[in-house]
C-alpha cells in the first residue's frame, strides 16, 4: 500500500458584519416661540453614507441634508415630534423621537424689561419672581396659549404653581409698553 500524504488547507476567514447604527440627536432650543427655528444634529454612529430617515411634522422651511445639521421652523403652536431611524449598508437602527414645544407668542419682544429674576427653575410648587422698582403683570401660559395664571406684582413676588400640570410654561411679563416672556418648567 502506497503512503499518501492528504494535505488539507483550511481558509480561515472572518466575517464582519456593519456595526448597527444609533439615531440619537440633538435638539435645541426644546421651547420654542411659534415661527423660531430648532438646530437638529446627529449625534449616532452611522457613517456619512447612511440612509437618515428623517420625520420633522413640519411644512416649514428645512434646511439640511443627510446626517445633518438641520434648521428647521416651526409655526404651529403645541408638541412637536421630531424622529430619525438610519440604515447603514442594510443595518438598522431603531427610531429614536425627541419632542419639542411651540407656543405662540403673538408678536412679544423678548427680554425688553431688564433684571428679571425668575427661581426656581425648574419649580414645583413656588416661584420668586425679582425685578426693579415697577408694577408687572404676569400671564403664565400654558403649550396651548390659554392664560392658566394672572397677577400683578410689586419688586419681588411669590407665585404659588402647585396646581399646575407638570409642563412648560410661558411666562409673559408686561410693565407700560415693555414686555419679556420667560420659560418655566413645573415638575
Amino acid at each position: 500500500m502506497k503512503n499518501s500524504i492528504l494535505i488539507i488547507f483550511v481558509a480561515l476567514s472572518t466575517l464582519t458584519f456593519g456595526q448597527t447604527p444609533t439615531s440619537t440627536f440633538t435638539v435645541s432650543p426644546e421651547f420654542i416661540c411659534a415661527c423660531d427655528s430648532v438646530y437638529v444634529t446627529y449625534t449616532g454612529n452611522a457613517s456619512p453614507t447612511a440612509t437618515f430617515n428623517w420625520e420633522f411634522n413640519t411644512s416649514g422651511q428645512i434646511s439640511g441634508s443627510g446626517m445633518g445639521p438641520y434648521y428647521v421652523q416651526y409655526c404651529v403652536n403645541g408638541v412637536i415630534s421630531i424622529s430619525l431611524s438610519v440604515n447603514d449598508n442594510g443595518n438598522f437602527s431603531d427610531t429614536t423621537t425627541q419632542t419639542i414645544y411651540s407656543v405662540i407668542c403673538d408678536g412679544i419682544k423678548n427680554n425688553e424689561i431688564e433684571n428679571i429674576q425668575l427661581f426656581p427653575n425648574p419649580a414645583i410648587d413656588y416661584i420668586y419672581i425679582k425685578f426693579a422698582n415697577k408694577i408687572i403683570t404676569a400671564e403664565i401660559f400654558d403649550l396651548t396659549g390659554k392664560v392658566v395664571l394672572k397677577e400683578k406684582l410689586n419688586n419681588e413676588y411669590v407665585i404659588d404653581i402647585s396646581l399646575l400640570e407638570k409642563g412648560f410654561y410661558v411666562v409673559h411679563l408686561t410693565s407700560n409698553n415693555e414686555s419679556t416672556n420667560l420659560t418655566l418648567i413645573k415638575q
